[in-house]
């Protein structure tokens, strides 16, 4: 079966450090923009009218997934045809995130629509430039639209910005043939992951039981994600929480260091050629990630068909059953400059787009696989067993599983690029050999605490 790459690549940091220090530093002049209403008066009668008004609507989107949307949105404006989609590629993520912080700042050419990562759009939630829509009448009609994982995290603070498009729920991929060269099993809990992993290295050497990306935080703040250790909240538009040094933090930076000290994970770029000459010779015997990456190895690596296969992540603690995960994905959200006579038809675009079994179907139609956040999909594609003949298993029931188990109790830090800027500059050299993470992390929080207090922001500790 065909999986696409998820529908956003990584943000490029360097490229979005301009555009972090304008969207976010407007913030202490739009934050009260955010934590009301927008003051649009969108009711769901109308949202639901727009669909058969005789009224024309033009809109203007833009999405780096283009190719991936382009014949759901064919399929809405055959049928819709009074509401027209002016959709735009405005090239990848990153691209289209300083186009539209300089449109913003220009204040001409803005989209109605856009599509972000779960991670990328709060940044411009804060800065006022995302329309805040949430209603009672809407959080009570569509929340259940949706998995609660992606509904929540299209919410900041108390506000709503969009509405849930795909999610990428993670799984862990192993080198079954590996593990069992050496008499191993797969691990089910972190514990045995560090036993199993310690024991593999002390036969091989050359062998890691596991890798942690340093090309961005994302794979090492989601280890404290699983654990239920926030290391940050978002409390509203203008207020957050950090809690690096928390007690159950504590405990997960402890337990990394000591996979890092005995050779069990070793902290590496995923994103260069001796990377993937390393994936393909089995240095690295598992890949934590999210479910488009399935199809990614499975291309990358054709001669290891039947070698790799697919369980959830390890769980925290001694029961296997107890398992958290973490979820990436997309989601659509609507320019806070959007004319009122618009908002309605764009909202009941988006909707139809995310959740309608039309555009269910041109999605699976077009990708082959695309992981929807839509209710529907995921109660009615769980149900169908598929046996991907790369892994020899179904290995969309692991994640469909895993999306059961995501947690919800994470938020993501209006200022991403300059979250990763921190990492590269603080946490990513503690995870390469003889690093010390506890004293990174001691100095990555108040690198955290000041530019948020200088962006405007109250900070908790």
């Amino acid at each position: 079966m065909n999986r696409p790459q998820s529908a956003f690549h990584r943000i490029t940091t360097a490229a979005l450090t301009s555009v972090l220090m304008l969207s976010v530093g407007a913030c202490g002049n739009s934050t009260s923009a955010g934590n009301a209403s927008s003051g649009m008066d969108i009711k769901l009668s109308d949202i639901e009218h727009a669909l058969t008004s005789d009224n024309d609507v033009n809109l203007t989107m833009w999405a780096s997934s283009y190719e991936y949307l382009k014949q759901s949105v064919q399929a809405f404006e055959e049928k819709y045809p009074h509401i027209h989609i002016d959709f735009v590629n405005p090239g990848s993520q990153s691209d289209m995130m300083i186009k539209f912080q300089n449109a913003v700042t220009a204040k001409k050419g803005i989209p109605d629509i856009l599509q972000f990562g779960y991670d990328s759009y709060p940044q411009f939630a804060v800065s006022g430039s995302l329309l805040n829509f949430k209603s009672e009448e809407i959080e009570k009609a569509w929340a259940s639209k949706y998995s609660p994982s992606t509904w929540q995290a299209v919410h900041v603070g108390q506000g709503l910005y969009g509405l849930p498009q795909d999610q990428a729920p993670i799984a862990m991929y192993s080198r079954k043939d590996i593990l069992q060269e050496h008499g191993l099993e797969i691990p089910k809990t972190w514990d045995e992951f560090y036993e199993t992993g310690k024991k593999l290295h002390e036969a091989d050497p050359s062998k890691y039981m596991g890798f942690i990306d340093v090309t961005d935080s994302k794979a090492w703040s989601t280890f404290y994600r699983q654990a239920s250790a926030p290391l940050w909240k978002v409390e509203n538009t203008s207020e957050i929480s950090l809690s690096t040094d928390s007690a159950q933090a504590r405990k997960v930076t402890a337990f990394l260091q000591k996979c890092l000290d005995d050779g069990v994970l070793k902290g590496v770029s995923n994103a260069t050629d001796e990377f993937m000459r390393d994936i393909n010779a089995g240095k690295y015997v598992t890949w934590i990630d999210e479910n488009w990456r399935g199809g990614l190895i499975e291309k990358s690596y054709p001669s290891l068909a039947g070698k790799y296969t697919v369980t959830l992540p390890p769980a925290w603690g001694d029961d296997p059953q107890s398992v958290k995960t973490a979820s990436g994905g997309s989601m659509l959200a609507l320019s806070a400059a959007i004319p009122q006579e618009k908002a309605a038809a764009a909202l009941a675009f988006m909707d139809w787009l995310n959740t309608s079994e039309e555009s269910i179907e041109a999605f699976q139609n077009s990708n082959g696989f695309f992981f929807m956040a839509s209710s529907k999909f995921q109660q009615e594609a769980a149900k169908k067993k598929t046996i991907d003949e790369f892994f020899g298993q179904d290995a969309n029931s692991v994640y469909f599983e895993s999306a059961n188990k995501v947690n919800a109790d994470w938020s993501y830090l209006p200022f991403l690029s300059q979250l990763n800027t921190y990492f590269t500059d603080v946490i990513a050299p503690a995870l390469s050999d003889d690093g010390d993470l506890e004293d990174a992390i001691n100095a990555f929080q108040p690198k955290v605490e000041d530019f948020a207090q200088k962006q405007g922001f109250t900070v908790n500790k």
